[in-house]
């Protein structure tokens, strides 16, 4: 792997509440969210970890060892129980959850490795307009690199509604991106675990389809028309199926024109050139097939790397290596994926 410059667009920490609490928040979320958050040890989260993965979950210069040891120079994190932070039920604690965990991540992590443990903000999007004054505080005060956010939240809320228009309209003035990641939601569109024969066939749609919910809002509901220079990254799901459902969007827009009846839809676009345009990037996994066609077609300035540590399904400690060894890309290429385009993505 020599000196490459590898960030890792789409890394975790594990908060706990005792984690939160040391910094206020003594709340209540969903029942699901309540229980990883009182996951204490490494032991109640032994099947969600990876099983290399003994302290870097937790501990800040841990952190530090294992990227040293995939050669990492940067991870961008996001959180793990709280992934689902804006499915609370009351938009007051799940507010006061976000400044918890963002100041908790910016006094531990951030505080003991500036330049090289980066955060994505978490923001309400069950109260939008403190979505956005939190997401001005975390970036300006507290170093985050930009915002996270959930594919959908509430009872049918889509990214795409107007009442996000203050967020985003922040961070494209700020020059911070806004990145989805899926989590296990509990709202509508309804893709429940329940509804599967087991965790596997749950496990293999749910990023994806969550990710097309967001992505089809954002191109066809018009929310990178309204803000053109708004940078969005979609995490987490593989980027194979990505070029087909860009073109279904096209396809879809063109066969059922709801513009022609309600000009709410009416876009100066495509889908395909709104979301390959440039300002959009998508992760990919390190070994996944038919690497280098996939990002032939999204664009080799769009796809990040990403390692998805320290949950079951990351790779370490190969992640890093799996891509800049791939027979598939060229070195230069590789390289871009690797670090190149996330500093790009967030402005590092």
């Amino acid at each position: 792997m020599g000196t490459v410059d590898v960030v890792d667009g789409d890394g975790h920490v594990v908060e706990r509440a005792s984690d939160l609490e040391a910094f206020g928040w003594k709340g209540t979320a969903t029942p699901l969210i309540d229980t990883l958050l009182g996951w204490e040890t490494r032991e109640d989260w032994s099947k969600g970890l990876h099983p290399e993965v003994i302290d870097g979950a937790y501990d800040p210069p841990a952190r530090l060892a294992d990227m040293n040891r995939e050669g990492i120079e940067v991870a961008i994190n996001y959180p793990s129980a709280l992934l689902g932070v804006s499915d609370f039920s009351e938009p007051a604690e799940s507010t006061a959850a976000c400044r918890a965990y963002n100041d908790w991540f910016s006094a531990t992590y951030h505080a003991h490795a500036p330049e090289r443990l980066r955060a994505m903000a978490l923001v309400p999007l069950g109260a939008p307009e403190e979505a956005a004054k939190e997401a001005r505080r975390a970036i300006v005060e507290l170093g985050a690199v930009g915002v996270m956010v959930q594919p959908y939240t509430g009872e049918n809320v889509h990214l795409c509604d107007a009442t996000f228009d203050p967020l985003w309209a922040t961070l494209q003035e700020l020059g911070r991106p806004v990145a989805v990641h899926g989590s296990r939601h509990t709202c509508s569109p309804h893709l429940r675990a329940e509804s599967f024969r087991n965790s596997a066939r749950f496990y293999a749609l749910s990023h994806p389809f969550q990710q097309m919910v967001a992505m089809g809002d954002f191109a066809l509901g018009g929310v990178l028309e309204r803000f053109p220079r708004l940078r969005v990254a979609f995490l987490e799901s593989g980027i194979g199926w990505m070029p087909y459902y860009i073109d279904r969007l096209d396809e879809a827009y063109q066969s059922v024109r709801e513009d022609w009846t309600d000009q709410r839809y009416e876009l100066a676009r495509p889908a395909s050139e709104t979301l390959l345009s440039g300002n959009c990037f998508f992760s990919c996994e390190p070994d996944e097939p038919h690497l280098s066609t996939m990002i032939n077609a999204l664009g080799e300035n769009q796809v990040i790397f990403a390692s998805d540590y320290p949950h079951f399904d990351c790779k370490f400690p190969s992640s890093a290596k799996l891509l800049l060894e791939s027979d598939e890309l060229s070195p230069a290429l590789a390289t871009r994926v690797a670090g190149t385009n996330a500093r790009n993505l967030y402005g590092l």
